[in-house]
């Protein structure tokens, strides 16, 4: 008989390994010791409820982007050019880009989840040969077909394009399945990580709004901390910056702590962990009469993942959120 431990040989009637002390199974015992765990972890598995996506989350609307463009080639169904708008429509599994031309029932619709790619082409026009960088977009159609339709934009747009691909491709990803250990035992929910909405039994613990100035009524970056996750969500532009369940992090550090007289730009509300199972809270407006200022700093995997700055009393508010992550999400 081998051990199962350190592998050492030793004869069939030892019940320990000498060499490490492990107790020695047949092939039998460890079979049916190997079924029972998976039996075990099946059943775990079926017991647990799945949270659904809140309504909220569900209905959520986002806002469009819009260029002004030229259709130029590509399209295996229109051969002249067309004047038209550039959509970037941000729904619900029904992301697209579509291309709506000016005065005519013609539309070419490019949905996000058949899209293989987007590039700058450089073409040159006119008698002068002057060069142009347009987009290709590449994707396939209804029928099976690859199109390649090509248009002409301000070449200053071009960037912001690209960007806002990429952000609706990012929000693309499908709600995941997220596990809470709570004291009554494992919960799973869906959290779609792209989306600032709380979702099901999701609530604030922190947050912090950076004021636009200039506009004291609207703010431009809004960071939260909920039960769930931490995330910064870019209100002027509409996309979900950085976002992180708090079972990823690894830690919250102060850094940059200083004493200053008044908070400036930013309100906050604080909120205390209640006795229900994902937390209750108490939110109340903070006056900002805290002396004690800091960069909160989230790490994810060894390394600095979000940096909150100008925190009031950063070591009370990391000193709460650490209580609620060793309560839900308790390492080994």
């Amino acid at each position: 008989m081998f051990c199962n431990q350190c592998g050492t040989q030793t004869p069939d009637n030892y019940k320990f390994c000498p060499a490490c002390g492990t107790i020695l199974l047949s092939g039998e015992e460890m079979s049916e010791i190997t079924v029972q765990k998976a039996e075990k972890i099946q059943t775990h598995i079926q017991e647990r409820e799945i949270a659904p996506l809140s309504d909220d989350v569900i209905n959520e609307k986002r806002n469009t982007w819009q260029y002004r463009c030229t259709y130029t080639q590509g399209h295996s169904l229109y051969k002249k050019w067309f004047n038209g708008v550039l959509d970037f429509n941000r729904e619900r599994k029904q992301s697209n880009i579509t291309f709506h031309a000016d005065e005519k029932k013609i539309e070419i619709v490019m949905p996000l989840t058949s899209l293989v790619g987007m590039e700058v082409i450089t073409l040159t026009r006119g008698f002068i040969k002057k060069e142009h960088r347009d987009i290709k977009i590449k994707y396939i159609d209804e029928q099976g077909v690859a199109q390649m339709p090509v248009f002409e934009v301000d070449e200053e747009k071009i960037e912001d394009i690209f960007e806002h691909y990429k952000l609706l491709k990012n929000e693309l990803i499908e709600p995941v399945v997220h596990s809470i250990t709570t004291r009554d035992g494992i919960k799973s929910l869906l959290v779609d990580v792209m989306s600032p909405l709380m979702h099901h039994n999701e609530a604030t613990l922190w947050s912090q709004n950076e004021v636009n100035e200039n506009s004291k009524n609207r703010f431009d970056i809004s960071k939260y901390v909920t039960n769930y996750r931490v995330f910064a969500f870019d209100n002027l532009d509409d996309v979900m910056l950085k976002s992180s369940f708090l079972s990823d992090v690894d830690d919250v550090v102060v850094v940059n702590r200083h004493i200053r007289s008044e908070s400036r730009g930013t309100s906050y509300i604080v909120g205390g962990y209640g006795n229900n199972t994902f937390g209750g809270i108490m939110p109340s407006h903070s006056s900002g009469d805290s002396n004690t200022v800091g960069d909160m700093v989230f790490m994810r995997y060894g390394k600095p993942y979000l940096v909150i700055g100008d925190v009031p009393d950063p070591d009370g508010v990391i000193t709460m959120v650490k209580s609620v992550m060793r309560e839900l999400y308790p390492r080994n």
